[in-house]
């Protein structure tokens, strides 16, 4: 009897995991490259594309169940319920809290239709929540992430990198340019779309493939194979975030770099890391080389930090990427641990977070000092700021302060910033840059102002949790952490959209992952 309980209980494993990594297939190979009308229906196409494939794994797995609760006594449910229910993971608690809050949100909102389907901003209303929500219960509770889909996204990553580089020298695959705007050409690329959203994309196969290459276990036939094509698909991430020219890619790929030291132990890893600084510094160049030779007429050349930075320093990048690559091949002959170093990364970290900050107050207190030169452009905010990120947070906290305690709390409800905008700002929106957003340009302020103090406060408790979690993991779990702090450091002056929000609760659900199979 045992035995016959303990078949019928392998056999539901296996057919959750094969649902789940259907799933999982289709949201890493295909979502990226799913769409019906090129630019013209990417938000629609991929909130469609999640919701429909995240409702149908959930019906499968259903009705998974329900052939299992056939099989077996129906008391076993609830004495299955009632044992979870009381070991409560805390980022399960924090998201249920968030969308409880939406919820509210939602119905004291007043505009409660918008607030559900999320039509008067980004699509990501109450309802697509709800979506996210279930698909980061049933991934996290019941599928173990492993190596193979770090490389599936990877791969399916590269393909949309070596696309933007191609519109980058291009126009590329113009028949998807097809009835763009001339003016507005230069804003989308690859299947992607704008440049901030591709840029944001970008940034987690970035950090996947550099964090991957950092931790994993080196050990194995193909270790050397492997590490040579995640150093070579990091060097591709790294050009087409410089060709990318958003600005944003610069906060992404500081917090990278910042933050993987954290996670190093050994002086095998440290070298690996030095390793990877050679490599991005070797991109610079290749980008300059690119700008030589492209031939895309709705291109500014050079447009972003990266980019300016690339064309002007040139060749001289090689200097500290031969250095960075020398010291890395120097330290990979020891295997040392380097426990002191963990912990005092993270003391030099906030100290120079303090420094940044005093310079950020310094070039605001005293605007019309000579400190700082050209740097003063991104050091002090103003309405110009950010490409008008400046005039937008600054009408958000205006309409913000005007609302009542309990909106305050739960916010206007979900995607309903633009409305607000709309009603309350829209000639000065108009006037002093040209456009009326309907979002903020960034993340923190966007759930603050549409679910409040206490849902922004669930959300990032959410995600703390999981990441939290993460950085203790394995190898997989590592990456998947560091990923999503690199995307939730872009997301500060970015836009959550179901384009790249999905791959944040994908990445959230493998650091929680409760899984204990061998990962492969």
């Amino acid at each position: 009897m045992r035995e016959e309980t303990q078949k019928k209980q392998e056999y539901r494993r296996a057919a959750r995991g094969h649902i789940l990594e259907a799933y999982t297939v289709l949201l890493l190979a295909v979502f990226p490259f799913y769409n019906t009308d090129h630019y013209f229906s990417l938000l629609s196409d991929r909130a469609g594309f999640f919701q429909v494939t995240t409702w149908v794994m959930v019906a499968a797995l259903l009705a998974e169940e329900v052939l299992h609760r056939i099989r077996i006594r129906k008391g076993a449910c609830r004495d299955g319920i009632r044992g979870w229910i009381r070991r409560i993971p805390p980022e399960y608690a924090f998201l249920a809290a968030f969308l409880l809050v939406s919820a509210v949100s939602t119905l004291l909102s007043d505009h409660r239709a918008e607030a559900w389907t999320g039509e008067a901003g980004r699509l990501q209303g109450l309802f697509m929540w709800l979506a996210y929500g279930t698909a980061f219960f049933c991934i996290s509770r019941s599928f173990c992430p492993g190596k193979r889909h770090i490389w599936l996204f990877m791969a399916s990553g590269a393909i949309a990198a070596l696309w933007g580089i191609c519109d980058y020298m291009g126009p590329g695959l113009s028949w998807w340019l097809a009835d763009v705007k001339e003016s507005q050409m230069h804003m989308f690329t690859s299947s992607i779309g704008n440049i901030n959203t591709y840029t944001a994309f970008l940034i987690i196969g970035f950090s996947l493939s550099g964090a991957y290459a950092v931790f994993r276990d080196m050990w194995g036939k193909w270790a050397k194979q492997e590490s040579a094509v995640l150093l070579a698909v990091f060097f591709l991430f790294s050009v087409a975030l410089t060709t990318g020219r958003s600005d944003n890619a610069v906060i992404g790929i500081a917090a990278f770099f910042l933050i993987l030291p954290a996670g190093i132990r050994d002086t095998r890893q440290a070298s690996r890391y030095l390793g990877l600084l050679a490599v991005f510094l070797a991109a610079f160049p290749a980008a300059a080389l690119l700008s030589t030779h492209t031939g895309n007429p709705y291109m500014e050349i050079p447009d972003g930090i990266l980019l300016k930075a690339g064309i002007r320093g040139g060749m001289f990048f090689f200097i500290p990427s031969a250095a960075a690559a020398a010291s890395a091949l120097c330290l990979s002959r020891e295997d040392k641990p380097l426990c002191r170093f963990r912990r005092e990364w993270p003391v030099l970290l906030a100290v120079s977070g303090i420094f940044f900050i005093m310079v950020c107050l310094d070039a605001n207190i005293f605007p019309d000092t000579g400190r700082y030169g050209a740097a003063r452009a991104y050091l002090e905010f103003n309405d110009d700021w950010g490409t008008y990120r400046g005039l937008c947070w600054r009408l958000a906290h205006e309409s913000y302060g005007e609302f009542p305690f309990i909106k305050k709390l739960i916010g206007s409800g979900p995607e309903t910033f633009g409305i607000i905008m709309k009603q309350e700002h829209y000639q000065e929106m108009v006037q002093g840059c040209g456009q009326v957003f309907d979002s903020p340009h960034n993340e923190s302020i966007q759930y603050l102002f549409c679910t409040g103090i206490l849902g922004a406060a669930c959300y990032y408790a959410f995600l703390a949790s999981c990441l939290w979690k993460g950085i203790h993991g394995d190898a997989v779990m590592k990456t998947a952490a560091i990923a999503a702090i690199t995307y939730t450091a872009v997301s500060f002056v970015n836009i959550s959209v179901p384009i790249t929000q999905p791959y944040l609760i994908m990445l959230a659900a493998w650091c929680s992952s409760q899984k204990k199979e061998e990962r492969k």
